[in-house]
């Protein structure tokens, strides 16, 4: 995965993508928010939008997704 400064003009600016935010986020609205970026998946904190941009490429996207999803990163 790459950290992306939003300062920094990178190949995907940051307030150039089409944020998401999930679904499932409740009412404090403290969620993640997703983007698609060119060949890769941008994740930022909802609370701070021009904060930092972690990406990753998309295969690594879908596997970590599937990781989450057999609990393979769940808390004790």
């Amino acid at each position: 995965m790459t950290r992306l400064d939003p300062l920094h003009k990178t190949e995907h600016p940051a307030h150039r993508l089409n944020w998401r935010t999930s679904t499932h986020c409740d009412d404090t609205h403290e969620c993640v928010e997703l983007a698609a970026a060119h060949q890769a998946v941008a994740v930022r904190d909802s609370t701070d939008p021009a904060g930092p941009v972690i990406t990753a490429a998309v295969p690594h996207w879908r596997t970590l997704l599937n990781q989450i999803k057999r609990g393979d990163h769940d808390l004790p």
